[in-house]
């Protein structure tokens, strides 16, 4: 089971600060996604990811192999003003702890 979390980076133009803010929150399992805690609309459900260690390029998606997809979500996003974290847990009800080592983080814009 993969906890998935998106955010999004937004600037207070008149306190000039960085803030995140949280888009999506939901677990991906064997079968898909499991439980969406909050942005159903936010999930990118449709987006395909390259699986950099098949020898055939393979796209990876939801539908196709749903843990591999969220392992490799954060890869669709390479620079810019969204960051996607994956955590692995043991279902849907646990909460993943604040830090984890293989929590995969990278800034994103969907490519």
């Amino acid at each position: 089971m993969r906890h998935i979390t998106i955010h999004k980076s937004v600037t207070d133009l008149v306190r000039m600060e960085f803030k995140t803010q949280p888009l999506a929150s939901f677990y991906v399992g064997e079968n898909g996604i499991e439980r969406v805690e909050y942005g159903e609309d936010e999930i990118p459900r449709t987006v395909a990811v390259f699986d950099p260690a098949e020898s055939d390029g393979e796209r990876v998606t939801l539908d196709s192999n749903p843990l591999r997809w969220a392992e490799l979500l954060p890869t669709a996003y390479r620079s810019g003003e969204y960051s996607v974290s994956v955590v692995e847990t043991k279902d849907a009800s646990d909460t993943p702890p604040i830090t984890s080592a293989i929590t995969t983080e990278m800034q994103a814009v969907p490519s």
